[in-house]
């Protein structure tokens, strides 16, 4: 009998290790994965304003003024996918640029986390710089 309870107190303490360590691992994913947002925010707010940076060195005044006001009437109007900068140069080779820039490598167009990086870089540009 006293056998069988030691072994039981054994099998506990194991089962309880293990619950710990996972624990210990879901926590430590917890703080991985809010790291990783963190630095992705991070990453977003460079990229989108080197993206604004690139812009406002190609655009005229008066073309950035236009895209400004441009962009104001379309947020205005709800139409929050059109950004008037395409309307004097190639903005997505800005955004590319920009990409580069700041992550250090060409934007992969297969990756999830490359787009998500971009669309949200773009849209926080939009408005915080470009009259969004």
């Amino acid at each position: 009998m006293a056998h069988d309870i030691t072994s039981l107190r054994m099998a506990a303490d194991v089962a309880e290790e293990e619950a710990f360590r996972a624990r210990g691992t879901a926590n430590e994913a917890a703080l991985v994965a809010k790291y990783h947002k963190a630095r992705n925010a991070y990453r977003i707010e460079q990229v989108a304003r080197e993206f604004a940076t690139i812009l406002r060195g190609w655009a005229t005044d008066e073309q950035w003024q236009t895209m400004r006001i441009a962009n104001s009437r379309y947020a205005a109007a709800g139409d929050h996918g059109i950004c008037a900068s395409h309307d004097f140069c190639d903005a997505n080779e800005a955004m590319a640029q920009a990409f580069i820039t700041v992550i250090g490598r060409d934007a992969d167009i297969m990756s999830d986390a490359d787009n998500d990086i971009w669309d949200a870089a773009w849209d926080s540009a939009k408005v915080q710089f470009l009259g969004g």
